[in-house]
């Protein structure tokens, strides 16, 4: 348990926002597997047994930490960044400025773990809780090829549009937004046509319950992609964080709304069509921002 606070610090001395916005991604690449090689050498050296496994989390929180003073001391060394303790003005400026950004990262992890939840609170029904989590984590691992090109197209495209035309912002997020859907509805439809392949690998046996949750939010792939090029890269990059924000919480709302009067209904799966709509509603709130946007500068 306490190894789990060593690896939330070492998580917090890295400052992957730094190499972020220098568009140094490579270091955080060559930082992380430096981290995972000292703890593959630690579990080799000193775990010996299956009752040495508490220490595995442990081997892990210190590899990140050194990985965390390794890219502290780059950071001083290649970069010339100095260190100091901020004024309570500063960090009070910071939080008012990013509260946004805050808020875009937490509330979509809120809602997401808030249906397993309503699901147990409204049938008690361990199964239906256990099929919608494989099913949603089956889905997160799909949509986290977005994590890596969100981290790089970010500050990218930021760096590009930064004091350009908002037109000229609006066709590289409107190019952006076509490849990421070419890219994403073939992955839709292997979700769709091979559930219960995916199923014997996930879970080694096949559920007509988790088949049918499968298919329904195999279009989150593709819907999440949009509104992660759309909103993350497209708004956030072109300062319209609240813009953004506002689309999430609406979306987050008709989510809880959706989630309890359709679990009551049609349980887990009821609880998938709320997410599916809810993120569908967030994809047309995005469209129709920069669509209206594009209007605007046609006239």
């Amino acid at each position: 348990m306490y190894s789990a606070f060593i690896m939330a610090l070492g998580y917090a001395l890295f400052p992957v926002w730094f190499f972020q916005g220098i568009e140094e991604m490579k270091l955080i690449t060559i930082l992380t597997s430096m981290a995972k090689t000292l703890f593959s050498i630690f579990i080799f050296l000193f775990i010996k047994n299956v009752n040495q496994y508490i220490y595995v989390h442990f081997f892990e929180s210190i590899g990140f930490v050194f990985a965390g003073i390794i890219s502290l001391f780059l950071c001083y060394k290649k970069y010339n960044i100095s260190y100091n303790v901020p004024k309570f003005k500063e960090i009070f400026f910071q939080l008012k400025r990013g509260w946004a950004q805050f808020w875009i990262t937490v509330l979509p992890a809120v809602y997401s773990k808030a249906n397993p939840i309503i699901i147990k609170f409204i049938k008690n029904n361990n199964e239906a809780v256990g099929v919608y989590s494989t099913a949603e984590k089956t889905l997160t691992a799909a949509r986290m090829i977005f994590n890596p090109a969100s981290r790089v197209l970010l500050p990218y495209t930021s760096r590009k549009v930064a004091n350009k035309r908002l037109d000229y912002s609006l066709k590289r997020i409107y190019k952006l937004i076509t490849l990421s859907i070419i890219f994403t509805i073939p992955i839709s439809i292997i979700f769709f046509i091979f559930a219960n392949q995916l199923q014997i690998i996930l879970v080694g046996y096949i559920n007509d319950d988790l088949t049918t949750i499968l298919r329904i939010v195999s279009p989150l792939v593709t819907i999440g992609g949009i509104n992660i090029f759309d909103g993350i890269i497209g708004l956030t990059s072109t300062g319209r964080e609240r813009v953004f924000l506002k689309g999430i919480l609406l979306s987050g709302i008709t989510s809880l709304l959706l989630s309890f009067v359709l679990t009551y209904k049609l349980s887990a799966m009821g609880a998938t069509i709320s997410l599916l709509t809810s993120e569908a509603f967030l994809m047309i709130y995005l469209l129709l921002y920069l669509n209206k946007l594009k209007n605007e500068q046609d006239k």
